[in-house]
């Protein structure tokens, strides 16, 4: 019974990335599973898929990719079934997660929660947008966003939902998985580029969904942004004029600041995290 859970949850999935010209069908007799068809051929793209399968239109969509060194992230979200006209402010929200490495889904297993997609997507600002992201014990919605403040008129409204497609393109290079069942991805720069994709689709959820996502104004947050690059640029011009021996390599090491950076975007993220953190 598992692995026609496994099946069906493949093959549901698997139709929101072939391409028109490929067809797979599943079909099974099994007493509980006979209902289950699954025809994952359409003469439409992927993206139309996606939203024929929630029930939402093209402008309902939030969508964002990023280039990065070795691999490319494209992300997907939509609020299906959401209607905001009854919607009175913020409500508890299930994050579906639905995780492709190169078009290939990969199966919700129990090292989701250790997965650098899942961890990304859960370290995104959704504080910015007036919640909190925590684990819930679903591995088909592994996330839950939480107000921040709520009051008796959130806490009687119903949870809604908000389904996240994310792509990992890795280019050709080798694939860094979490274990040989490779239902979960562990490698920094992996998380690093979601974080940059998600940081995009806040932005887009915020204008498309105001009432669930109405922005927060936060002074804090927009100093830290507006500082961050002058903070980089100083730090960079006195790593370049210096010496080896006037520099503290303690900053270079493990947990610190500096270790690891491979570029400039990457040390403006680590600096406006920490401003973040402190503000």
């Amino acid at each position: 019974m598992d692995a026609l859970k496994a099946l069906m949850y493949y093959f549901d999935t698997l139709r929101f990335c072939l391409e028109a010209a490929v067809s797979v069908d599943f079909g099974c007799d099994v007493p509980g599973f006979d209902q289950c068809k699954i025809h994952c051929s359409s003469m439409v793209s992927p993206v139309e898929r996606f939203l024929d399968a929630f029930k939402c239109p093209s402008n309902a969509l939030a969508q964002a990719n990023v280039d990065c060194n070795s691999f490319h992230v494209d992300c997907l979200a939509v609020a299906p079934y959401l209607d905001e006209v009854d919607l009175d402010g913020r409500c508890s929200i299930a994050l579906h997660v639905m995780r492709f490495v190169n078009h290939v889904p990969l199966l919700p297993e129990k090292d989701i929660y250790v997965c650098a997609i899942i961890a990304a997507i859960q370290r995104s600002n959704w504080r910015s947008l007036g919640y909190k992201c925590v684990m819930s014990e679903s591995i088909y919605a592994p996330l839950q966003l939480v107000p921040l403040t709520v009051n008796e008129r959130m806490s009687s409204q119903e949870s809604k939902h908000v389904v996240i497609s994310v792509n990992m393109d890795t280019c050709g290079e080798p694939t860094r998985y979490s274990s040989l069942t490779k239902s979960a991805l562990v490698e920094a720069t992996y998380g690093e580029g979601v974080q940059n994709c998600m940081a995009l689709m806040l932005d887009q959820l915020a204008l498309l969904y105001p009432v669930l996502f109405e922005r927060r104004a936060n002074p804090s947050t927009e100093l830290a942004r507006n500082f961050a690059p002058l903070i980089v640029t100083s730090v960079s011009g006195i790593l370049l004029n210096a010496t080896f021996a006037g520099v503290d390599v303690t900053h270079f090491e493990a947990g610190n600041p500096l270790y690891g950076v491979q570029s400039r975007l990457e040390l403006e993220h680590r600096v406006l995290d920490i401003m973040t953190t402190l503000l």
